[in-house]
């Protein structure tokens, strides 16, 4: 049975799989993300790669140039 996990966004309590399907994303893509130590707001809107957008480098790597990406636009 898999475990509940609730995530407060935007002044109300959220099912992390609720919250993911609600920003049209996977739950395991938003609990990766969560894990790997993006903010809520990271994670809800980088955008899913696709393995054309990925290419060579590989999904990983990309993930990583997207966290680039975004830390580079809040400076």
């Amino acid at each position: 049975m898999p475990r509940m996990c609730r995530i407060s966004y935007h002044g109300r309590d959220w099912c992390l799989s609720d919250l993911a399907r609600e920003h049209h994303l996977h739950p395991n893509t938003l609990a990766a993300r969560l894990k790997s130590g993006m903010s809520i707001e990271q994670a809800l809107s980088t955008k899913i790669s696709t393995k054309s957008e990925a290419g060579s480098r590989g999904f990983a790597a990309s993930l990583v140039a997207n966290r680039r990406t975004n830390r580079r636009s809040r400076a």
